[in-house]
């Protein structure tokens, strides 16, 4: 099973949710940090070595004693990512998408494949149970849903997976939500945290994904998030307390259920459920 932890906004403790998910499960499971631009699950584990694999892309080389300058390259691509003056044609290597159309309808066979790197990915075995494996986007490359693509590509179907989605609902966040079985929606008791949970729960609904909410910095007092998810029918799998000191065990780098034992079986009981209700799902 493949659940996303996802979120509508940044810092909601969406990275806190997904690690301490993989942490307590206490048996084999997958942790992929999709937060490419800015990966930050690892620095919660010691790992005992990582290995790392460069990820490139697609991008057309002109070979320009074949090119005719007849511009079918130029037509075909959507993105602008060509130019035809004259018989030169001019390559934008960040407007390219890789699609391959003007390697495949090229007349003259005067497109050739060269490669853009974009980033790399990085596996390491943390213990017995948790592998992480985490995407690194290049600096100043856009392309992160596609790294996104490529770091869910290395996880073993026969192993469930917690991925760490990218905030928002932008196309990076459903690069990482379209491929799940279930979503997790990650949000804080604040008129901002409900806006954006709003956009989040409509994103998983278009995707077709079923969904549930835990609450961060959950205060009694403050019902907003409880009273939405009521009249929308999404269920509240867990609520996290306010507390300064689970706020100061993870700025300083802890996994919030080794410090606070009591979250351990909270979190591991929540995975346990949700992957139980999956599975007699299938049946």
């Amino acid at each position: 099973m493949k659940i996303c932890v996802a979120s509508g906004k940044g810092g909601t403790g969406k990275t806190t949710v997904a690690t301490s998910l993989a942490a307590s499960y206490g048996e084999k499971i997958q942790l992929a940090d999709c937060d490419v631009e800015t990966p930050n699950a690892g620095i919660f584990f010691d790992d005992s070595g990582r290995d790392e694999e460069n990820v490139s892309l697609f991008i057309p080389g002109i070979d320009l004693t074949k090119c005719t300058g007849c511009k079918e390259c130029e037509r075909i691509c959507r993105y602008n990512a060509l130019a035809v003056v004259l018989k030169s044609v001019i390559v934008f290597p960040e407007l390219c998408h890789s699609c391959k159309g003007c390697l495949y309808i090229c007349p003259e066979n005067a497109i050739y494949e060269k490669e853009k790197l974009i980033g790399k990915i990085t596996t390491e075995k943390i213990d017995n149970n948790i592998t992480l494996v985490s995407g690194i986007l290049k600096t100043g490359e856009t392309s992160s849903p596609r790294l996104i693509d490529k770091v869910q590509q290395k996880l073993d179907k026969e192993t469930h997976s917690i991925i760490d989605s990218p905030p928002g609902t932008s196309c990076p966040a459903v690069e990482a939500m379209k491929e799940s079985d279930y979503v997790i929606l990650v949000t804080e008791p604040t008129p901002f945290g409900l806006s954006d949970l709003e956009l989040a729960v409509e994103t998983a609904r278009l995707l077709e994904k079923p969904c549930g909410i835990i609450v961060n910095k959950n205060m009694p007092e403050v019902d907003i998030i409880q009273k939405y998810a009521q009249k929308e029918g999404v269920p509240i799998l867990m609520e996290i307390p306010y507390s300064r000191e689970l706020a100061k065990d993870y700025s300083m780098g802890n996994l919030v259920v080794q410090t606070r034992k009591e979250l351990m079986e909270e979190f591991k009981t929540t995975l346990e459920n949700i992957i139980r209700k999956n599975e007699e799902a299938a049946i």
